[in-house]
């Protein structure tokens, strides 16, 4: 059987005429990788933030800022991907794991009721939408928050719940900008973090 085929040509443009080989297709990968390079800039952002917080206000604890630091990778492949990876996340509980085992190592011991308290504030509101409805909320974020949480309380067991006002409300104001109404939300649970402890001097955390 003979392969019908269908040729489309421009307006103007002759049948049978060459297409222009000096006029390559338009890649998508170029608009991929820019879109992933600003993310990335965004992310090396929001590290010096919290890097700057956390050497210039001495209450700020370093545990915090790293485990603030150590999720945004996981935020970065949540952006592209739209999902949390367990390994990244195992990864970042595992740096904040080892921070407060250093620190307690130097004889800086940290806070673990603040530990949990951040973990939990931050944690069991999402853990309830997710059993509430599991295709709104992911249980990666619940576990993203669960670190982002446990980092904070380091810090100041109330910042878990302000880290997760913060994500909320930045997310909702990042869809209706955008008008969408799924966006991924590791990256605002990171963002949230990220300003819950700049303004931990000022909301109580730090002590």
């Amino acid at each position: 059987m003979a392969e019908a085929s269908l040729q489309v040509h421009s307006v103007g443009e002759a049948p049978g005429s060459p297409r222009p080989v000096d006029e390559p297709p338009i890649s998508t990968d170029r608009f991929h990788l820019r879109s992933v390079s600003f993310r990335a800039w965004a992310a090396a952002a929001m590290s010096t933030i919290v890097a700057v917080v956390s050497t210039t206000h001495d209450g700020i604890s370093v545990v915090a800022a790293l485990g603030v630091v150590a999720c945004i990778p996981a935020a970065l492949v949540d952006v592209v991907e739209r999902r949390l990876p367990n390994r990244l996340a195992a990864l970042a509980a595992f740096t904040v794991a080892m921070s407060i085992a250093v620190a307690a190592a130097l004889n800086h011991p940290t806070d673990l009721g603040g530990v949990a308290v951040g973990a939990g504030t931050m944690a069991v509101p999402l853990f309830v939408m997710h059993l509430v409805s599991p295709s709104s909320m992911g249980f990666g974020d619940v576990k993203l928050a669960v670190v982002l949480g446990a980092a904070l309380g380091a810090a100041g067991g109330q910042l878990g719940l302000v880290a997760l006002c913060l994500a909320c409300a930045g997310t909702a104001t990042v869809g209706l900008a955008r008008r969408r109404r799924h966006l991924p939300f590791g990256p605002g649970l990171v963002g949230g973090a990220a300003l819950a402890l700049a303004l931990a001097p000022w909301v109580g955390g730090g002590s």
